[in-house]
């Protein structure tokens, strides 16, 4: 499920060439939610003890690029929205 929501985001943001502060907040956001559960539910084990096809891997790189990409973006909304007056 993380892989079907996340992986057409991370295209998106592949293909753009400026990262908005207000868009980059929303899509991490989302992203860092569904990926806080998927360590409690990924084993950890090495990849030959794994069925073939295991997509924590896949998963882990997928929102390592989006945490890299829009992390800072998103930090920077969200102190300009409570820098206040």
């Amino acid at each position: 499920a993380f892989l079907a929501e996340q992986e057409p985001v991370l295209r998106r943001w592949s293909r753009r060439r400026t990262v908005p502060p207000e868009a980059a907040y929303h899509d991490y956001l989302l992203a860092l939610d569904a990926w806080r559960r998927l360590p409690y539910a990924d084993p950890g084990l090495p990849s030959p003890l794994l069925p073939e096809g295991w997509p924590g891997g896949r998963a882990a790189e997928v929102f390592g690029r989006l945490h890299g990409t829009l992390q800072d973006a998103g930090a920077r909304y969200v102190r300009e929205v409570t820098a206040g007056p």
